[in-house]
């Protein structure tokens, strides 16, 4: 009796939830939203593939989201707008990607037979890479800083578009090369006097300062060198920071230091004093019991 009730509970709240689906992807399509009504109905198709009611929505909602989608297509196309193919890319990927979510169900793919667009795709694709190359040449051209910073993100773009490609490549290469403001830091000089490689307190702060720069230059188009670096990769420097200071102290950072408690008392020195008969005794440099005593190694 009990495994009869649970089969009936179990058909009752399947038949629910497959009710709800088939409401929830009705009411995505009343709403206008067809891309997701093809989703939902092509999933629970995929659960009961001869529902006419979702099949209906189906078929409807993915006609109405082509025609909005071409609709799209045919106004971008008769556009001047440099990025018109992006545009029209990006449509026809939609496009696509209603095509791939459809064919993965048997029963939505048979009832609704979409259009593979993968042909426009390929297209528009190239067409959208090529307009993002002209738009990085035509920005490199004008041979300043900022324009070659767009040039880069254009080409950036473009690499994105036509993955691979050696000429886009090497144009971003150009483009950020020109872009970037290269910094030498000087070493750390105190009353004019430089710091030999041989002093490792000095030469490590100037390596600590060059690490830490980079690793917070806040920009990719910001770069920071010593000059013996800078001149090894034969960098265009724009600009040199000198560390001059007249007095610095790095600190004994290589220091060890132990301290230990006193267990006794410690004496510097004792003075015995005599007067009349009566000695007294005077103590210097005393370390009264429980003082902690600290010794430095250098």
């Amino acid at each position: 009796m009990k495994s009869k009730l649970y089969s009936l509970a179990f058909t009752l709240l399947a038949a629910t939830l497959l009710l709800v689906s088939c409401k929830s992807a009705e009411k995505m399509y009343q709403k206008g939203n067809y891309e997701a009504a093809v989703q939902l109905a092509a999933k629970k198709l995929g659960k009961k593939p001869h529902d006419a009611e979702l099949i209906e929505i189906a078929q409807n909602a993915y006609k109405y989201a082509v025609e909005d989608h071409e609709a799209r297509v045919r106004t971008l196309t008769n556009t001047n707008s440099d990025l018109r193919f992006e545009r029209i890319y990006q449509e026809y990927a939609s496009l696509q990607g209603l095509y791939q979510i459809i064919r993965n169900s048997p029963a939505a793919f048979e009832a609704v037979q979409p259009t593979d667009y993968s042909s426009y795709l390929t297209t528009y694709q190239e067409e959208a890479g090529n307009a993002r190359f002209e738009r990085g040449l035509a920005l490199l051209d004008q041979n300043n800083k900022l324009s070659s910073r767009d040039a880069f993100f254009e080409f950036q773009k473009a690499l994105s578009l036509k993955p691979g490609d050696i000429a886009i490549r090497q144009k971003m290469d150009e483009a950020y090369a020109s872009a970037v403001t290269n910094i030498v830091i000087e070493p750390l000089t105190r009353f004019g006097y430089q710091y030999t490689s041989f002093n490792y307190d000095y030469n490590n702060f100037n390596y600590n300062t060059l690490q830490y720069v980079n690793n917070n230059r806040g920009s990719q188009f910001l770069q920071y060198f010593a000059p013996n670096d800078a001149m090894a990769s034969g960098v265009r420097v724009d600009n040199v920071v000198e560390l001059k200071f007249s007095d610095v102290n790095i600190g004994r950072y290589r220091d060890q230091r132990s301290v230990r408690e006193v267990s006794k008392q410690i004496v510097g020195k004792e003075t015995v004093i005599k007067n009349n008969g009566k000695d007294s005794v005077v103590k210097e440099g005393r370390l009264p019991l429980g003082s902690r005593f600290q010794h430095v190694h250098r």
